[in-house]
């Protein structure tokens, strides 16, 4: 029991300290709301998709696709997604409200939070299959998001909008060159790759930061109910789907613990720039978003507790 909870512990607890450190920054005002937009905007175009690259690398094609976690990842994404609409809309009668509730209980930070996580747990193993993993379900996530908040903004989808976006997404496109070194057997000068080794590692820990300095515990003023609903199905209803599932199908490993700490992870900081540029609301998806990524280290650290114990991993 003990030493299932260190390996918990010490996977979840780094990143809690750190959201801590940042929450406590945001309080000094020098993680300003400006000075996050321009980090969030550093992290998304540059140093997370240097993370892809990084662990797709050196890898063997045969190594890096894992058809099995890739089909199911994209499968239970899509079903849950559709899943959610029916239920949120008996719950929630505002159509703004819908959207954001939709999105927020869907979308999950696979890069800040779910990487991590595997990283730690599984140290020395390879990890290019969860590097591939993320690419699919982000594309999901990122066409059902447009199309939620389209749909619930009272307009038809822009098939040409949502393909340009995915092409364009910086994730994809490392992911494409990451895949490309992969295939063709490229070999960087050592001082390259140590060059985008370092810059790799400033990735979660600044997102980190900015996560917690985005705390504001005054934004779920007036949409407690919506909030909750929206952090139980996020923290623990849809990792509980999809794991439990994953389990009937034989997951395990390294394979279980990206289903589990990507599925688990609180929504990206994209949702609510999304929900706000979008005609959504953009108050409750700021809300889901923060108290999910509060509360989603003691969350995890249960989940990641519980499985250990069964032996999954």
């Amino acid at each position: 029991m003990t030493g299932n909870m260190t390996v918990a512990f010490n996977a979840v607890m780094p990143m809690f300290l750190t959201i801590i450190v940042g929450c406590m920054i945001g309080r000094t005002n020098m993680l300003d709301e400006n000075s996050q937009k321009r980090i969030n905007a550093l992290l998304f175009n540059v140093l997370f998709p240097i993370v892809v690259i990084c662990n797709l690398y050196g890898t063997s094609i045969k190594e890096a696709f894992d058809v099995k976690l890739i089909i199911y990842s994209i499968t239970i994404g899509s079903i849950l997604w559709l899943a959610t609409i029916p239920v949120v809309m008996k719950i929630e009668k505002n159509d703004r409200s819908r959207g954001a509730m939709i999105q927020a209980i869907n979308r999950s930070n696979f890069l800040v939070i779910g990487l991590p996580v595997v990283a730690d747990i599984c140290q020395g193993q390879n990890m290019a299959a969860t590097a591939i993993t993320i690419v699919g379900v982000i594309l999901v996530n990122n066409i059902m998001s447009v199309i939620v908040l389209e749909v619930f903004r009272g307009r038809k989808p822009d098939g040409k909008k949502i393909a340009k976006g995915i092409i364009i997404n910086p994730i994809v496109v490392s992911t494409v060159l990451g895949m490309l070194l992969m295939i063709f057997n490229v070999r960087m000068p050592q001082v390259a790759g140590k060059t985008l080794e370092s810059l790799g590692g400033i990735a979660t820990p600044l997102a980190l930061l900015v996560i917690g300095a985005s705390i504001n515990l005054k934004s779920i003023k007036g949409k407690k109910k919506d909030v909750i609903i929206c952090v139980i199905g996020k923290l623990f209803v849809v990792p509980g789907i999809v794991t439990g599932l994953g389990i009937i199908l034989g997951f395990r490993g390294v394979e279980f613990v990206t289903l589990l700490a990507f599925f688990s992870a609180s929504p990206t900081t994209t949702s609510y720039t999304m929900a706000d540029q979008m005609d959504s609301d953009s108050e409750l998806a700021c809300a889901s978003l923060v108290f999910s990524t509060a509360l989603v280290a003691p969350a995890m650290f249960c989940w990641l507790l519980f499985y250990k114990m069964l032996g999954m991993y």
